[in-house]
């Protein structure tokens, strides 16, 4: 049965001064680029400096010269401009690869539904992969990244900088306000993280952002699908410690998620909800 390919993956290179870290990326990129379910990695750099031959020269590898830090809005405006519309479009971060476990046709599936976007967290590369500990009391609900959607974007303002301090909830809520429903899938849509040269963790990466000119403190929390869907609101209102008026203020929210006010008079002069 012939695979039905469609998954094009957006990144970004820059010259990088550790020899290997750079070597991490590599990883990333190689892996990416022998993906079964990998069509074309474009790349849109700063710098091809550190890349190897290996990849350049990689018949699914697209590098375009960007010159400055990639923006979401570069991303989805590249995608809309470069990839036929309805292709499955994935930006990620540079040293994230794809799973082999990553269920390419269920993730079809869930974004052919009308204004799903996934907005994936990571899991660690090591002996054993899996989610960092330190992330879980929040549902990994800060620490997406990979963004996978179906060509092209609605539109919004998306002028926010991939690899920046809190652009991943950042960028959940422009998409929210957009018009998306934003989900994060990751242990059916799993994306591998390498950064073992640095030592970043979920524990100390706060100190590796101190220097960042760019931090965002504006967004949308998007927690684990599968760990959250099974709870109540009532228990986590509990665990949060809701007083009676928020609680109440939330289930408001819930009725009229649901509930739509139709003031159209009936037959019998009543009106409908």
């Amino acid at each position: 049965m012939k695979n039905n390919i469609q998954m094009n993956i957006i990144v970004q290179t820059y010259s990088e001064k550790n020899p290997e870290r750079a070597a991490e990326y590599e990883t990333c990129l190689l892996n990416n680029l022998n993906h079964f379910n990998v069509k074309m990695v474009h790349n849109l750099y700063e710098s091809e400096d550190t890349i190897s031959k290996s990849v350049r020269n990689h018949p699914k590898y697209r590098g375009v010269q960007w010159g400055k830090r990639m923006t979401y809005a570069d991303a989805f405006e590249y995608a809309e401009t470069h990839i036929p519309v309805n292709e499955i479009v994935g930006v990620i971060n540079l040293d994230i690869y794809i799973a082999l476990a990553f269920d390419y046709q269920q993730m079809t599936s869930v974004l052919c539904t009308k204004n799903h976007f996934l907005a994936l967290s990571r899991h660690e590369h090591g002996a054993e992969i899996r989610m960092d500990p330190a992330f879980a009391g929040i549902l990994h609900s800060n620490t997406q990244d990979g963004w996978f959607f179906k060509n092209r974007v609605l539109q919004g303002n998306y002028n926010i900088e991939l690899g920046r301090l809190g652009c991943d909830n950042a960028i959940a809520k422009k998409l929210k306000n957009a018009g998306y429903a934003v989900l994060n899938i990751p242990e059916r849509f799993v994306i591998v993280h390498i950064d073992k040269v640095r030592g970043k963790t979920g524990t100390n990466f706060m100190e590796h952002h101190k220097d960042d000119a760019v931090i965002y403190n504006d967004g949308w929390l998007v927690p684990n699908y599968d760990a959250i869907k099974y709870s109540s609101a009532d228990t986590i209102m509990n665990e949060m410690k809701f007083n009676e008026t928020e609680r109440v203020l939330i289930l408001s929210e819930i009725f009229n998620y649901r509930i739509k006010l139709n003031n159209k008079p009936s037959a019998n002069g009543n009106s409908k909800i």
